[in-house]
């Protein structure tokens, strides 16, 4: 994948967390546990073993780009 900042190869790699991981437009702030709301995007799958994602990082730009939708469902 080209960097959208520099038009380099990015590095492939992975998203990982202990949870889920979303794309929201809003903070919860003092929230330890949460789910999605509407409009939120989910980045990872919903999995009691440590939730992951594709993801690509331009090291240049200290950019990182997550497709959050596996690439044999678009």
């Amino acid at each position: 994948m080209k960097c959208p900042c520099c038009n380099e190869e990015m590095e492939k790699g992975m998203i990982e967390s202990g949870r889920e991981v979303f794309y929201s437009t809003k903070l919860r702030k003092g929230k330890f546990f949460f789910h999605g709301a509407g409009g939120d995007v989910r980045l990872t799958e919903k999995n009691w073993t440590y939730p992951q994602r594709e993801a690509y990082r331009c090291v240049k730009c200290k950019y990182v780009v997550v497709p959050y939708e596996d690439k044999d469902r678009r």
